[in-house]
């Protein structure tokens, strides 16, 4: 289907990876660079998070089928008179593999004083198996049966009768064609070990749990390594720190006029106001950015911003006064402005009430 749309010359139309882009042409504020960048950010985040999630969830791949004999001796039930002292045992054995376990031996031994007086062996899969089972003759206190084959989920049961109500269980041992059997609970033709505790859905919330901690901190580090998010408040305020008044200022006005502006713009132009002649001006534009936010990062520029103003109108009394409250909201702060800012560092170097507050913390 071919779609036609019609648009001024102040747009421009860009086809990113099938991706129809329109956007304002602006000369030379075009954003193809980052629109691009943030295109390619937020594909290779999306692949990562596909991967990872696939690694968490998806089911690990299945071992080659093999048979699992599991046996399982009962509690016996005893009987006592005065003329009979028995007791009654059962014996099962079952294959949980996935591969019919060929030439079973199931050895059940009793200690010396006990008699096997009776017995019956039955399998799950009824008398369809009948020919399948043989017993092997064994001494008195001993019972020895070989099954030919015996199919996954297939259950044997041995009952047995004994003489001698004191006997302790049975010592029962199990092989196979491929290897040994093992002592477990059955149920229904199943081992109740070996199951995985975690679910998908664990796995999955696992996953998100990463994913939600990995993709801010992965983007953070993206945009820093590629010079920060485009900005015009920040730019504005890095050349001002330089000295270059008029130019901040032109940016600001434009932005704020044709975008509106944060509690940050409007700190930042009231900076330009008071340092161009128009100290009224840039205190209404400080009151108003601590009214609209108020933010302990906005507290320190707005404080940082009355100090440099200060001491360009050479009230040191002020300027330092409102250089201690910027210090007292965040030293970090401050000394991070300290590192870049021309404007701070010559008040520094001029007032000394200042330069000695600073000197004195140099931790």
């Amino acid at each position: 289907m071919l779609i036609l749309c019609y648009f001024e010359s102040d747009y421009h139309i860009k086809n990113i990876f099938g991706i129809i882009i329109v956007s304002e042409k602006r000369g030379a504020d075009l954003k193809w660079r980052e629109i691009l960048i943030g295109a390619l950010i937020s594909m290779a985040i999306t692949i990562a998070g596909g991967v990872t999630v696939w690694q968490l969830t998806r089911e690990p791949p299945k071992p080659p089928a093999k048979a699992d004999i599991i046996f399982q001796a009962d509690t016996p039930a005893k009987f006592k008179s005065k003329s009979k002292d028995l007791a009654f045992y059962t014996v099962r054995v079952g294959n949980v593999g996935e591969k019919a376990a060929k030439e079973v031996y199931v050895s059940i031994i009793f200690n010396k004083k006990s008699v096997i007086t009776d017995s019956a062996v039955t399998i799950s899969s009824g008398a369809a198996a009948h020919k399948n089972q043989t017993e092997i003759a064994s001494d008195s206190n001993e019972k020895l049966v070989r099954i030919t084959s015996l199919m996954p989920g297939e259950i044997i049961t041995t009952s047995l009768l004994v003489k001698d109500s004191s006997a302790v269980q049975p010592v029962v041992s199990a092989r196979h064609a491929d290897g040994i059997g093992r002592e477990n609970r059955l149920v229904g033709g199943k081992s109740t070990i070996d199951v995985d505790p975690e679910s998908r859905a664990e796995k999955a919330a696992l996953a998100a749990l990463l994913l939600g901690i990995l993709i801010p901190v992965m983007i953070f580090r993206l945009r820093k390594k590629m010079g920060g998010l485009r900005s015009v408040n920040n730019s504005a305020f890095m050349i001002l720190n330089q000295g270059m008044v008029e130019e901040a200022k032109r940016m600001l006005e434009t932005e704020i006029a044709s975008r509106g502006g944060t509690a940050f713009e409007l700190a930042n132009l009231g900076l330009c106001l008071a340092l161009s002649d128009n100290r009224e001006g840039g205190e209404k534009l400080f009151r108003a950015a601590e009214l609209y936010s108020s933010a302990n990062s906005i507290k320190l520029l707005v404080e940082f911003s009355r100090a440099i103003a200060a001491h360009k109108n050479g009230e040191n009394d002020s300027a330092t006064s409102h250089f201690s409250n910027a210090w007292n909201e965040s030293k970090r702060g401050v000394r991070r402005y300290l590192k870049f800012s021309e404007l701070a560092q010559r008040m520094v170097q001029e007032c000394e009430e200042i330069s000695t507050l600073v000197e004195k913390n140099q931790s």
